[in-house]
């Protein structure tokens, strides 16, 4: 599997998602912890969570007709570099008046990362032979655990040492690392896939909104009309509904009620990171012996027992252990 890295431009491709993903994780680490230290409102706190998750039900679902027309490589560079600019604008937030930026650049950063996920999902098999394809999203995925345990030490080791500018700084580097990367892959011409390349694209303005309203429409039918992907979209629309409540309260509910420290904090995000590389080993082992059906509503049924347990013995080693 690993054979695949000698392909330079996966390897820079995947080097730059490493980068970037554990520069987000060193801000999701250290944000939220600053933001209740200096407000000291769990409302404030949960905010930045509402304003970095707008984006993803506002666009997420049409922002991959967009990426489809556009030059991936070229749209991943520009959206690193203007996360990095709009990043950069949270050195401003040293009291409680400026708490209104970290929602501004939250819902901008997130609502770029929108079109940044699409273009690297359709740029990838433009990258490597159909062979090597699930290889390639296999490590895509090991990428984004190895990314949740990395940053979040990084974050909070940076919050606490030297506060936000510092983790703001890392995280813009990473940015600017990213588009590096992505801009020395060197894609073959006869694997470009651009707008040109369709004999039917449309050429006005208006005609392409029109497409780009028609398939999105078209994917929404999909959804309501196939009776597996509607209940599976209920499914996970609940769990991450449930998911968003303990993610908005879980740094009130740590630093407030529990009392760990950035650094501690830390450690409870790369847990969860290192449950999802655990996770997938599991996976690999009985996934094949379970129904999708099964998998689905054991993890659930679980998380939620773990939850509990969590409220019942709020402790960091029982926390570490749970998450």
């Amino acid at each position: 599997m690993f054979t695949i890295f000698r392909n330079r431009n996966f390897s820079l491709l995947w080097l730059a998602g490493l980068i970037s993903i554990m520069g987000n994780w060193v801000l999701i680490a250290a944000l939220p912890f600053h933001v209740y230290a200096v407000t000291q409102s769990a409302l404030a706190t949960s905010g930045w969570l509402m304003a970095y998750i707008l984006p993803g039900v506002l666009f997420g679902s049409m922002a991959g007709v967009f990426v489809d027309r556009w030059d991936r490589r070229k749209t991943m560079i520009i959206i690193n570099l203007m996360q990095m600019g709009v990043l950069l604008a949270l050195v401003l937030v040293r009291s409680p008046e400026w708490i209104w930026v970290v929602y501004v650049v939250g819902f901008l950063e997130s609502t770029l990362s929108q079109f940044f996920g699409p273009a690297e999902s359709a740029l990838l098999p433009t990258l490597v032979d159909e062979e090597q394809l699930v290889s390639a999203n296999s490590l895509n995925s090991l990428n984004d655990n190895l990314a949740r345990i990395i940053g979040p030490a990084i974050g909070g080791a940076l919050l606490a040492m030297w506060g936000l500018t510092a983790v703001v700084i890392a995280d813009a580097v990473s940015y600017l690392l990213a588009a590096l990367f992505i801009g020395l892959m060197v894609i073959p011409a006869t694997r470009k896939v651009t707008e040109t390349d369709n004999a039917e694209a449309p050429t006005s303005a208006t005609t392409k909104f029109v497409a780009v309203w028609q398939e999105w429409i078209a994917g929404l039918k999909v959804v309501v009309h196939h009776r597996p992907v509607a209940n599976l979209f209920l499914i996970m629309g609940v769990a991450l509904f449930a998911d968003a409540i303990l993610s908005a309260i879980l740094v009130v509910f740590l630093q407030g009620d529990v009392g760990l420290s950035a650094t501690e904090f830390s450690w409870v995000l790369m847990a969860r990171g290192i449950g999802g590389l655990f996770a997938g080993v599991l996976m690999a082992q009985i996934g094949q012996k379970l129904s999708n059906r099964q998998l689905a509503s054991w993890g659930l049924f679980g998380s939620g027992l773990l939850m509990f347990v969590i409220a019942f013995q709020p402790t960091l080693p029982v926390i570490l252990g749970a998450t």
